[in-house]
């Protein structure tokens, strides 16, 4: 059975299109989240930018394994306690080359709670009954941060005058 390589969470990426490299651009470690409250009566209503990432995960086909095979692929989120959420899944795919790469160029990221999440790209055969074969885990720590009320800037430019 294939072997997952690797599995990595960024804000950016690129693949030379050349020699097929991949880079990963500020790979995530922490996120830090603020829980925005209901505006009082008469205040505009607060609105956040949901961030988002890219996800690679990397799949190392075995010697052994035929290259024509399909596959199926999905990625999850696994927290402390057994709590797993699936963030989406993949088309199916063979291993043509020794090594397969799964791509989702941008995912929200929404943080239910302060935690660790991990994120797993998870591969079965595509066939009835296939068990799913777990892969590296790619932890998130998630931080909230209180609230601070918006404040105008002194960036702001003046209106004119005239």
């Amino acid at each position: 059975m294939p072997t997952s390589a690797y599995t990595i969470c960024s804000l950016t990426g690129a693949v030379d299109v050349y020699n097929n490299s991949l880079s990963c651009y500020n790979v995530i470690e922490i996120v830090q989240f603020t829980r925005i409250p209901e505006p009082q009566p008469g205040q505009p209503q607060v609105v956040a930018r949901v961030p988002t990432c890219r996800i690679v995960a990397v799949w190392l086909r075995d010697d052994a394994d035929d290259p024509n095979q399909l596959y199926e692929a999905r990625l999850v989120s696994r927290r402390a306690g057994g709590e797993v959420s699936e963030l989406g899944r993949f088309p199916q795919f063979r291993f043509p080359t020794q090594f397969h790469r799964l791509v989702v160029p941008e995912i929200p990221i929404v943080p239910a709670r302060p935690g660790v999440a991990f994120v797993e790209c998870q591969i079965r055969r595509a066939e009835e009954g296939a068990e799913w074969i777990n892969g590296n885990r790619f932890p998130i720590v998630f931080e909230e941060v209180p609230f601070q009320e918006p404040r105008p800037t002194d960036l702001q430019a003046p209106l004119p005058t005239t």
